[in-house]
Formats: structure tokens, C-alpha cells, sequence
């Protein structure tokens, strides 16, 4: 029998709002695969945190404060093409 010595997956969360933060924390808690290893509530803190961490998987609200969401995307899989990156974002009808 071989011992299976899984990789944990390293999430960072990037969304200004606390509700998404304790709901995915609160859905990830248990999971022994994924540990959440930062929160950010702006773009520049989410590239700063990205550049530190280094997660495995970063879960983005890209209409945050602080610049253009879309572009910090671009910069992040040029910089750090290993990081996958899940876009997780909320609208009114209309308001894109």
C-alpha cells in the first residue's frame, strides 16, 4: 500500500466584499485539499499578495478598487503563468 501525500491546493481570494470571504470560507472549511492562504480587498494588495504566496489558485473579483481588474489579470499570467485564476464577479442586470 503506498501513502498518498497530496499537495495541498494554495487559494487566494481577491473581492472587496466580506459576505464572499466568509462564504467561501466557510465552504472550504474541513477541505483538507485547499488552504486558503490570503484574502485581498483591492487589486494592488491582490499583486502584491500573488507575488508573496504564490497560491496555486487565485479566485478574482476583477471590478475591485485600486485599477483595472482585467489588466492586473493580463499581468498576473505573465508574471506568475502557473497561478490559475477563477473570475468571480457580481452585476446588476445592465450595469456592464
Amino acid at each position: 500500500m503506498e501513502c498518498s501525500k497530496q499537495k495541498k491546493i494554495h487559494l487566494l481570494i481577491a473581492n472587496n466584499s466580506q459576505v464572499v470571504h466568509a462564504g467561501v470560507s466557510s465552504m472550504l472549511a474541513g477541505n483538507p485539499e485547499i488552504e486558503l492562504v490570503a484574502f485581498a480587498n483591492s487589486i494592488p494588495e491582490t499583486l502584491r499578495l500573488v507575488g508573496e504566496c504564490q497560491p496555486d489558485v487565485l479566485l478574482i473579483d476583477p471590478h475591485m478598487p485600486g485599477q483595472d481588474g482585467l489588466r492586473a489579470i493580463e499581468l498576473i499570467r505573465g508574471e506568475w503563468p502557473q497561478v490559475a485564476i477563477l473570475v468571480l464577479t457580481i452585476h446588476e442586470p445592465g450595469s456592464i
